[in-house]
């Protein structure tokens, strides 16, 4: 809501609504993997995120989305893994060393 109020002039609750949502979907699989600091940074930049996607895919791509799936559903989907390793805090590639990554271990390693 602060975006589009700074962006606008005014506040609008549809976009508020796609900003929630995309803090859900950017933040749903990378959960397990990520410490809730970075959990709360992937979520705001997903709502600032949700903003200028759907704007994208209006004036750019000439989608007629109205309720913004697309932009909630597959930017976010797209942005929250691909965050997961700048804020979980592990190495960016598991280590073969047993000690490091032992045998089972089941972190996401992109």
């Amino acid at each position: 809501m602060l975006y589009m109020w700074l962006r606008y002039g005014k506040p609008d609750a549809s976009m508020t609504g796609n900003g929630l949502l995309a803090g859900l979907v950017a933040i749903t699989a990378p959960s397990g993997f990520v410490n809730p600091v970075g959990s709360v940074l992937i979520g705001v930049i997903a709502g600032v995120l949700v903003c200028i996607s759907v704007e994208f895919v209006d004036r750019v791509l000439k989608v007629d989305d109205p309720v913004g799936a697309i932009s909630v559903h597959g930017a976010n989907g797209l942005w929250g893994p691909s965050a997961s390793q700048r804020t979980s805090g592990t190495p960016r590639f598991a280590s073969r060393d047993k000690e490091a990554a032992p045998r089972g271990d089941s972190r996401c390693v992109f």
